[in-house]
């Protein structure tokens, strides 16, 4: 019997070591014996717990958010959205959510998915201690679910940024390095025979874990059902789209085998939503009111931003002054005297652009010199994601107001310079992580409860997303958009109407409600977008309301590339929006500051780091990198 040093700490220590491969290195002996750590419920949970700590989240770090799509802009080339404009993607490695701690700063997926995947690996080779233990079959399910549930989420991790990656199910030894990139299983090939391996466990992890935990406050942050069933619908949706079916072998068309299963396993959550109940009468899994919508991402209040419509995401316990400086402060934020930020990155004007007008039509350049359309009628959204000129973000009427006008002072003749600070090289800074007074002047005055509970997360799955998963693979694998998954009550067009109308709920312009733009099957709006080349009009519809429903959260990036949408961007200026302190219709101009680079195929993948394509011949590095 080998003898396994399992405390928490230890194993981060001796496990998550620098180089590539370091995932297969066997932990150092010690005293405890697999039987003492595996043999009973409580030190085996405290072994799983420790796997929770890999989970990545993407503004965790320095300089770093989820804008891996090129939606914001910074005034640090280190900074996210700098990288993916210009395809800096071995950037995005050396520091943020790709991380792979060359760099000792930043880790991400890379440095962290490969320790997670052998620490689970360990868990279930000796899974037989705690099956012939005195455990419950509720705690050992527990145990089970989890491991299978972080196996598959760590490889889905890996291969939905870098392409085909082996599936590691076993505990690897020295002698098994050779593990080829590209392989067949269940009859598919590479990207979509990983898939499948992916789906397989989390269908254990589905009939393991429970839909909620015995104590929701105490439990909230471990894998459940709906987090299983919701990897398994995103997996197989991203295995039917064209560059993973493409780089499954076939052409770089919609898979609907893959579609179907995947409008399956949404359908499937969602109803599991519609019907589990915690012990205080509320749903375990549902969308928040949209009174309440801003709560998912950052809370004042003292409780956790983990509410009940994410599904999956890092539990950050950190709170305060720290947690404000460190994560959102520090990329997001202006002005270190009044807000205490350091503003590092700031929303292009291209990206506001994909926020619909409050009608549901699209927006248009013309209207940005016009005051009452260019930021107030807009999708709801807009402004519960996005601060604009003039703007309150604090509680203070004068002290807090962003001054976010090109001109005036000193900072004239910049690139998109404010007087709230100089490095906002656009004037839209992200809201969605930072709440009204939370910020350096209100948190030494009337604010300071505010500043000093201030917790955030950026969700990695939430319910929403999964209302938009079903509507795409309905769409795409049963051929329409007002067909249905078999035994369903939602057609695709429902499903966005849910999110969309759970947008409007309470929306008013001048005082007055605003209709909500029912979603329709023509997706008139999208046409155009269609005519030339990718997915229809309604698949257009249901990306862009993906990206605006999720904005800020990372799922842009992965939707541009898997609908092989990215190249299009290619050698497209980047704009700014200057305008002048009185909002002087003349004065509204679209300037470019960059240029965007997505070359195909190679911006299509991350590059691997250098040193695991020079292993073997049979990990080759992906093309153009």
């Amino acid at each position: 019997m080998n003898n396994y040093k399992y405390y928490i700490l230890p194993v981060i220590a001796t496990i998550m070591l620098s180089a590539c491969t370091d995932y297969l290195t066997p932990p150092p002996e010690s005293a405890k014996s697999e039987a003492d750590i595996f043999g009973n419920y409580s030190s085996f949970q405290a072994y799983t717990d420790q796997i929770y700590l890999y989970v990545t989240d993407p503004m965790d770090m320095a300089v770093s958010d989820a804008c891996f799509g090129g939606e914001a802009i910074g005034s640090l080339a280190s900074t996210t959205g700098n990288r993916a404009i210009i395809g800096d993607y071995y950037g995005f490695e050396a520091r943020g959510f790709f991380g792979d701690g060359s760099k000792n700063v930043g880790h991400g997926i890379w440095y962290f998915s490969w320790p997670g995947i052998r620490i689970a690996n360990i868990g279930l080779k000796n899974i037989d201690y705690l099956l012939k233990s005195s455990a419950t079959e509720e705690q050992k399910s527990l145990i089970k679910g989890q491991l299978y549930f972080f196996r598959a989420y760590f490889h889905f991790e890996l291969l939905s940024a870098w392409g085909s990656i082996p599936y590691i199910n076993t505990v690897m030894g020295g002698g098994e390095l050779d593990k080829p990139r590209f392989y067949e299983y269940k009859g598919k090939h590479n990207y979509q025979a990983c898939t499948e391996y992916i789906v397989q466990d989390l269908d254990s992890a589905a009939r393991y874990l429970p839909a909620s935990w015995p104590s929701d406050l105490t439990d909230r942050g471990h894998a459940t059902k709906f987090a299983a069933l919701g990897y398994k619908a995103r997996a197989l949706l991203y295995a039917g789209s064209p560059l993973m079916n493409e780089a499954s072998g076939n052409a770089a068309v919609v898979d609907e085998d893959y579609m179907k299963r995947a409008a399956d396993a949404a359908w499937e959550l969602i109803i599991l939503s519609r019907t589990t109940y915690l012990a205080d009468g509320t749903k375990a899994c549902d969308l928040m009111p949209m009174s309440q919508y801003e709560q998912m991402f950052a809370t004042t209040d003292g409780t956790h931003p983990w509410k009940q419509e994410n599904i999956w995401g890092k539990y950050r316990f950190a709170k305060g002054k720290g947690n404000f400086t460190g994560g959102p402060g520090k990329i997001h934020v202006p002005d270190p005297t009044i807000f205490g930020g350091g503003q590092l990155q700031t929303i292009t004007q291209n990206y506001t652009d994909i926020f619909e007008m409050a009608d549901g039509t699209l927006y248009k350049p013309e209207y940005d010199s016009i005051n009452s359309l260019r930021w107030n009628f807009r999708d709801p959204r807009f402004r519960q994601s996005i601060y604009v000129d003039r703007d309150n973000a604090g509680l203070d009427p004068t002290k807090t107001i962003l001054a976010l006008y090109s001109s005036g002072g000193p900072l004239a003749g910049g690139v998109g310079q404010t007087k709230s600070q100089s490095s906002c090289f656009t004037p839209y800074i992200i809201h969605k992580f930072w709440p009204k007074g939370v910020n350096v002047y209100d948190g030494s005055r009337t604010g300071s409860t505010l500043y000093n509970n201030f917790q955030y997360m950026v969700p990695l799955m939430r319910l929403a997303e999964i209302y938009l998963i079903y509507a795409e693979s309905v769409n795409e694998g049963y051929g329409s958009p007002t067909a249905t998954a078999p035994g369903a009550d939602l057609t695709a067009v429902d499903a966005v109407n849910v999110i969309r109308q759970r947008a409007y709920q309470g929306a008013k312009f001048n005082g007055n409600p605003i209709p909500c733009p029912l979603a329709t099957a023509t997706a008139t709006a999208y046409q155009p977008a269609a005519a030339t080349g990718g997915p229809g009009a309604f698949t257009r519809l249901v990306l862009n309301e993906n990206a605006v429903e999720t904005t800020f959260e990372g799922r842009y990036w992965y939707d541009l590339r898997r609908w092989k949408l990215g190249d299009k961007f290619n050698q497209t200026p980047v704009y700014d929006l200057r305008f002048d302190k009185n909002w002087t219709p003349t004065s509204f101009q679209r300037v470019k500051i960059a240029t965007r680079i997505f070359e195909a195929p190679k911006h299509y993948w991350m590059p691997f780091p250098l040193a695991q394509t020079q292993m073997y011949v049979d990990f080759p590095q992906n093309t153009g990198w």
